[in-house]
């Protein structure tokens, strides 16, 4: 499901929008019934595809 703010997303994107993006791509997911983790993996994955700088999530132990 395309969230607007992530379609607005690119290169030159400032940190608090990647964030509100982010916010917003992770609660519309998660309302559409996504688990909360996936969520979040999958709108920080298209954020990185717009461009935006999002770092690369941590491996765990």
């Amino acid at each position: 499901m395309p969230v607007q703010e992530i379609e607005r997303l690119s290169k030159d994107s400032k940190k608090a929008q990647i964030g509100a993006a982010i916010s917003a791509c992770i609660s519309a997911e998660v309302r559409g019934g996504m688990p909360q983790d996936q969520a979040m993996a999958a709108c920080h994955e298209q954020a990185r595809q717009k461009g935006a700088p999002v770092p690369q999530p941590r491996g765990g132990s």
